[in-house]
């Protein structure tokens, strides 16, 4: 079975990357 807490862990792993990439795609 896959544990909630990994979950959590990729979710929040998949968050951050994209709010870099939203941050590089926003500079000039």
């Amino acid at each position: 079975m896959i544990d909630i807490q990994q979950i959590l862990v990729l979710l929040s792993f998949l968050l951050v990357i994209e709010e870099d990439s939203q941050l590089l795609a926003a500079k000039p």
